[in-house]
């Protein structure tokens, strides 16, 4: 069991590692110069063949037996699957939706303000259920022609063997912005839900155990909310989504 852990958080880390220096390099660049080149006018959203019940996108078991060494090499290759723009519930999501307009700010007027400033407006971060054990770590948030904009907050989760958890890592997003996510996850694991009552896109992990890159996107009065995890379970995501709004 050790060894599994040791192996699941090895692999999280690379995963949340890669896409934390990512989203930090495109917002200092004010967006990713390669998915603007890509973007293309429209959106695609071509019908994936359904996967047996019980199995991944691509016929992998849903409960695979985690003491055969290797067992996980398979899975990191789900998420390389094809991921493309698509909108579900009146919410744009996929690589190359990068939001253009909407919102107080423009192009070079964010400037960085103490969290402590973000108290009480539609876009302060403050969930009510976070999973055990969870460690926060760094927020940021800034400031618009004098509006409160946006609010990131990082969170991890160590491994703790007595409870089967792998251990993981979750960030938190809200902007006041037009409804378009930045996220690559593959296509095939995104599905039409609901958050605290409000339509929303999400995105399932890989395996239910909470192996793999998972979201839940939601768009309400104006504030675009984003959870973004790795190596937690769709339970424990949305419980984190719903408790920004009870």
């Amino acid at each position: 069991m050790r060894r599994v852990l040791v192996v699941m958080t090895a692999v999280i880390v690379v995963l949340a590692s890669a896409t934390a220096s990512y989203v930090v390099m495109r917002n200092a660049r004010g967006g990713d110069p390669a998915q603007q080149v890509a973007a293309q006018p429209g959106v695609a959203t071509p019908s994936p063949s359904p996967a047996p019940a019980g199995t991944t996108p691509s016929g992998l078991p849903l409960n695979p037996d985690t003491s055969k060494p290797g067992w996980y090499e398979p899975y990191i290759a789900e998420e390389r699957r094809p991921a493309y723009d698509q909108v579900i519930n009146g919410i744009t999501v996929g690589p190359t939706a990068l939001p253009r307009t909407g919102g107080p700010c423009t192009p070079g007027s964010a400037e960085p303000i103490p969290i402590s400033e973000t108290v009480g407006t539609s876009v302060q971060i403050a969930p009510k259920y976070l999973p055990p054990f969870t460690v926060a770590s760094v927020s940021t948030a800034v400031r618009c022609h004098g509006v409160v904009a946006g609010v990131t907050a990082d969170y991890s989760i160590p491994s703790d063997p007595a409870v089967r958890r792998f251990g993981g890592y979750f960030m938190i997003t809200r902007q006041l912005v037009d409804p378009l996510a930045t996220i690559g996850i593959p296509a095939e694991r995104w599905s039409a839900g609901t958050v605290a009552g409000h339509p929303g896109a999400i995105a399932r992990p890989v395996l239910p155990m909470g192996f793999g890159a998972s979201a839940a996107v939601v768009y309400a009065g104006g504030v675009l909310t984003i959870v973004q995890a790795y190596g937690i379970t769709l339970d424990d995501l949305l419980r984190i989504a719903e408790g920004l709004y009870y």
